[in-house]
């Protein structure tokens, strides 16, 4: 039998889930899974403190009119500890008294964490809030719940002030409309703590080219910058927009759109030395541009930065052909320390899937996944993946994943089995069964 000490460290470290769910069924005081093992893990998950600092509340403001019990019992149980507290209100939410301000008030000062859904008013009376002293907080996570997905009336971050004491944050999250009609989000005007941001992830129409530019300037501290936008149109957010921006210490990109243009737009300026891994994800070119990955190109070779990750995915509406791009060659020809390779919607040419078999391409990869449509392009990935396992004893890079993506037509469905049973043979006479490859 384990020590009490040590089934603690082991429920600490390997319980994922929120410690407690609220409101719970009345039959049940909590809910939460170690108390209904046996009496000796329910004493230990009551006395352990650090099993009660993820809290998770569902706010139902017609039945809360005050702290439910069991949300008041996960608080005291998890001492003066840091919390990580989730509150989800719905987009009706109307009622009196409000209890989620006192409850913000009077915990604020321990949380690390907070995930707040709120709708349009609750979530204005919450940023221009200046009393709560988030002085603990690293993480805040801010989702606009709307009805009906009606337009936001206001602003919200013109003029924010619950975080001006949030000296440690470092991560900020964004989700849904934040200015009247996606209206571009005005940085000089939020009073957030800009410079101190590590990590930006902004999940919103609110955002465009020049808004981005801004923050890259307001934020030289950034490693990991996330953005989804469909917003098409631009403004002048700053004046003189450099031609050329660095951001030293950014080491993860992700863009999304359904814009091509507007990924191609947000990363024209930037110098990012430090880059490590990039993502963008956009919807079918139509027409399909001849060099998609230009701007991706002029942004390594200007940055001079050491990829090892890159994903590069095409959402491909029905009935759309992949084509081959004429600048994926010179893609991979600037990604020798590329460990990890996905790309999805695009072709990579015949003649550079030789390259990769012969080794010029790709040679440090160990999870590749590309879209196939001819049974050549099959039949090669099939021996890259042979060769890289054959080579692996003579000091190359292990080949961990292999994906093809389908996009050939059923007149070649014969033919794709004789590939995938050629993969089959290839694991069991290589003794590769564990390894993940798709055909």
């Amino acid at each position: 039998m384990l020590p009490t000490e040590v089934l603690a460290e082991v429920f600490v470290n390997c319980f994922q889930d929120p410690s407690v769910q609220i409101p719970v069924p009345a039959s049940q005081q909590i809910l939460w899974h170690l108390g209904h093992i046996c009496s000796r893990w329910r004493d230990i998950a009551l006395g352990e403190a650090r099993l009660w600092n993820d809290i998770f509340f569902s706010h139902n403001p017609q039945k809360h009119t005050s702290i439910p019990p069991a949300l008041q019992e996960a608080l005291n149980r998890s001492a003066q500890g840091p919390l990580r507290l989730t509150i989800d209100c719905p987009p009706d939410a109307i009622g009196d008294p409000d209890i989620i301000s006192d409850l913000i008030a009077r915990y604020a000062h321990r949380c690390t964490v907070i995930q707040f859904s709120f709708p349009e008013i609750k979530m204005r009376a919450f940023l221009a809030d200046a009393c709560p002293t988030f002085e603990a907080l690293e993480t805040a996570s801010l989702v606009i719940s709307r009805e009906h997905y009606n337009d936001v009336a206001h602003p919200f971050l013109q003029g924010a002030r619950a975080f001006e004491s949030a000296s440690m944050l470092r991560k900020l999250i964004l989700h849904g409309a934040w200015t009247p009609n996606n209206d571009p989000l005005t940085l000089e005007d939020v009073k957030f703590p800009w410079r101190q941001l590590t990590h930006i992830g902004l999940y919103t129409d609110s955002v465009i080219p020049s808004t981005a530019h801004a923050l890259f300037i307001m934020c030289p501290n950034l490693q990991d910058f996330r953005l989804e936008s469909n917003n098409h149109g631009d403004g002048e957010m700053i004046a003189n927009l450099p031609s050329d921006i660095t951001v030293p210490h950014l080491r993860h990109m992700h863009l999304g759109s359904t814009n091509p243009s507007f990924i191609f737009e947000v990363i024209r300026p930037l110098i990012l030395p430090a880059l490590t891994s990039f993502t963008q994800h956009f919807e079918s070119d139509i027409p399909p541009r001849k060099q998609p990955f230009a701007s991706l190109i002029s942004l390594i070779r200007r940055s001079r930065c050491r990829l090892t990750k890159v994903e590069i995915m095409k959402k491909l509406i029905l009935r759309d052909t992949p084509h081959p791009p004429d600048d994926m060659e010179a893609l991979l020809e600037i990604l020798p320390h590329v460990t990890s390779f996905w790309e999805l919607g695009f072709l990579i040419p015949v003649s550079s899937l030789q390259r990769i078999l012969a080794g010029e391409l790709l040679n440090s990869v160990r999870s590749l996944r590309c879209s196939l449509d001819n049974i050549a392009a099959y039949s090669l990935f099939v021996d890259i993946v042979e060769a890289r396992w054959t080579n692996e004893s003579n000091g190359g890079a292990i080949l961990e994943e292999a994906v093809g993506y389908n996009c050939a037509s059923e007149a070649l469905h014969d033919s794709i089995l004789r590939e995938r049973m050629r993969v089959r043979e290839i694991q069991e006479r290589l003794k590769m069964k564990q390894r993940r490859v798709i055909v």
